[in-house]
């Protein structure tokens, strides 16, 4: 399941339990895609992700771009608190 903005929901007019396909280039310069469920809407102070931004599971992503277990970034925030 995915998780999008709510803007990108709204331009595509997408609501929680539709489908998305998503087409992704693959570390061998060819294209697969990934048709996924979402499962949740989220709203940042951060524009480019209300506006554009797909979060979906690392198993996902690694399968879609034949990378195998491997992870070129993992990006966390943190707050006090």
């Amino acid at each position: 399941k995915a998780v999008i903005g709510v803007r990108l929901a709204e331009l595509m007019d997408l609501k929680v339990s539709d489908y998305i396909t998503l087409l992704v280039r693959t570390k061998d310069d060819t294209f697969n895609t990934i048709d996924i469920e979402i499962a949740g809407l989220v709203r940042a102070p951060n524009p480019m992700i209300n506006n554009g931004i797909v979060f979906v599971p690392l198993e996902v992503a690694q399968k879609a771009l034949n990378v195998g277990n491997a992870v070129s970034m993992i990006t966390l925030k943190t707050v006090s608190g």
